[in-house]
């Protein structure tokens, strides 16, 4: 009998878990994605540097001489509407640069590289490898040849 009443109670605990609905109350906090990290806040200059053996990670920071203090407080903010401004942070490198400057960017290559349409930082435009983008960081690379060796300049933004 204490075998029978086993399996009638596993029996009912079986029947009521798969007689229950699947909660149909959407995720709250849905997967981010590329343009929602992009666009979330202003970008800050973290550092940058060149990649020798183009694995992704700074092998030769570059110096404050190299990025000058008036290039490394620049901001950038992107915006949904592919639309984007450069503040040039409290300092400026030419006095007579406006403050800020409007440009256009977009995604390419099922976004793993975004299209700047005007310098930022003085030398990132055009097609920028995206190596990370998440909530909190941007790290963009660029392919370059420096004497005849091929090799990467990356940038890391943060917010």
């Amino acid at each position: 009998m204490k075998i029978f009443s086993s399996l009638l109670l596993i029996s009912g605990i079986c029947a009521g878990l798969l007689a229950c609905e699947k909660d149909s109350t959407p995720d709250p906090t849905p997967t981010s994605t590329n343009m929602t990290n992009l666009t979330a806040s202003t970008w800050l200059y973290e550092n940058a540097g060149v990649d020798a053996d183009k694995n992704g990670t700074i092998d030769l920071p570059l110096t404050a001489t190299e990025v000058p203090p008036c290039l490394a407080d620049n901001k950038l903010t992107f915006k949904s509407d592919n639309t984007a401004i450069a503040d040039e942070g409290a300092t400026k490198c030419t006095a007579s640069n406006p403050q800020t400057s409007n440009f256009n960017w977009n995604f390419s290559n099922n976004e793993k590289v975004l299209n700047i349409s005007s310098p930022v930082f003085s030398v990132f435009s055009g097609n920028l490898n995206i190596l990370t983008l998440s909530s909190t960081k941007l790290t963009l690379g660029r392919d370059t040849v420096i004497s005849t060796i091929p090799m990467q300049i990356i940038v890391n933004l943060k917010h």
